[in-house]
């Protein structure tokens, strides 16, 4: 129960900013994935299915806010898919010209954006904001 036994621990909402969300579509060369997996995805594949967000997607999750590049959002847009499959409210948020699993904005406009974004988005789910959450892709200026 813990110090606060009327809070919930339940999670409100979830923004996956670049992250990989089924670990048995990515190739060899993950290093970091891979080491925490004990060695290759693919000699792992039950370790990686279990280490794979989408593989515990229900229709009780969150709501959930993914970002992702263009070059490398087939990740996001699987998960997107199968969120949207069990009716989890779900927004999809590309990039242009992102490189993908970078894990960081590329440039102060890209890293703007992605803020304004992310804050209607906990202000609609975590302070019960009337907010629309843009899924209109995020096309930083170049050089800013």
């Amino acid at each position: 129960m813990g110090e606060y036994p009327n809070v919930s621990s339940r999670v409100t909402c979830v923004v996956d900013l670049f992250g990989p969300t089924d670990l048995l579509t990515m190739g060899g060369g993950h290093n970091s994935i891979e080491s925490f997996l004990g060695g290759q995805i693919q000699e792992n594949e039950d370790a990686a299915r279990n280490a794979s967000p989408i593989t515990f997607v229900s229709m009780d999750d969150p709501p959930f806010m993914l970002i992702h590049g263009m070059k490398d959002q087939a990740d996001s847009e699987r998960m997107h898919a199968a969120l949207q499959r069990v009716q989890v409210q779900s927004v999809l948020i590309p990039i242009v010209g992102s490189e993908g699993r970078l894990g960081t904005p590329n440039t102060k406009d890209e890293t703007r954006q992605v803020a304004e974004r992310m804050r209607q988005f906990f202000d609609k789910h975590l302070l019960g904001k009337d907010v629309v959450v843009s899924a209109e892709p995020i096309n930083p200026k170049k050089g800013q």
